[in-house]
């Protein structure tokens, strides 16, 4: 887990706690799961009080689920395959 380490202690409007760019910063790493629970709490409570991030989150969010919907291959370049298998070849 990531630890971003931008919290106040302040029990004040998640709004004012975290900054919109540094919430929008950290919403890929939120939706893959990547920060600690204290900073996803954080990014949670940000996304749920600020209509700009919260559109954000959603575009992110269906950017996702598109990409793994669409399960296309994902396939390395010829010339890196190939340099590849002469290195395993030569092992």
């Amino acid at each position: 887990m990531r630890n971003i380490s931008r919290l106040s202690a302040s029990s004040e409007d998640p709004r004012k706690r975290l900054s919109c760019a540094r919430a929008q910063d950290d919403l890929m790493a939120y939706l893959d799961g990547e920060l600690d629970a204290a900073n996803a709490a954080a990014i949670h409570a940000h996304v749920a009080h600020c209509d700009r991030c919260r559109h954000a989150h959603g575009a992110m969010h269906h950017l996702i689920a598109a990409v793994h919907a669409s399960q296309l291959p994902a396939l390395a370049p010829r010339r890196l395959r190939l340099t590849i298998a002469q290195l395993f070849a030569t092992r």
